[in-house]
């Protein structure tokens, strides 16, 4: 665990340090807002490390939501190997997500495969402007 919550603080500490010399901060994070988000770092940084990389994700999502600026986002290298039939089975699902998450789960899944469905009877010109 001391493992992890130093990895964590690294991380969260990078993530502030970068965060504070973006364009969108300087505009943005002026005055009353950079106390509050001062505020926001210190309570963050004081909260246990959270138990799932999601909660964690989460977590340091926090830190990004008071900037305003459409071009900044986390992302994660795709793993090219991966068998994305795999990833539907509730094992490994419950892996990566808590199980009290997974319904969530299984009715996004169910809305994709209706939408597929829907799209498929679709001519692709009607598409083309979607794309």
């Amino acid at each position: 665990m001391g493992q992890q919550k130093n990895e964590f603080q690294k991380d969260f500490d990078f993530l502030y340090q970068e965060l504070q010399k973006t364009p969108s901060y300087a505009d943005q994070i002026t005055g009353e807002k950079k106390t509050a988000y001062q505020n926001l770092y210190a309570k963050l940084k004081a909260q246990p490390v959270a138990p799932t990389a999601l909660d964690t994700f989460y977590n340091l999502s926090k830190l990004l939501w008071p900037i305003k600026d459409k071009h900044l986002a986390f992302y994660q290298n795709y793993n090219r190997d991966i068998d994305f039939k795999t990833l539907q089975t509730r094992d490994l699902l419950g892996t990566i997500v808590p199980p009290r998450h997974l319904k969530a789960f299984r009715v996004l899944s169910l809305i994709l495969i209706l939408w597929k469905a829907r799209l498929l009877k679709k001519r692709q010109v009607v598409l083309r402007g979607y794309m």
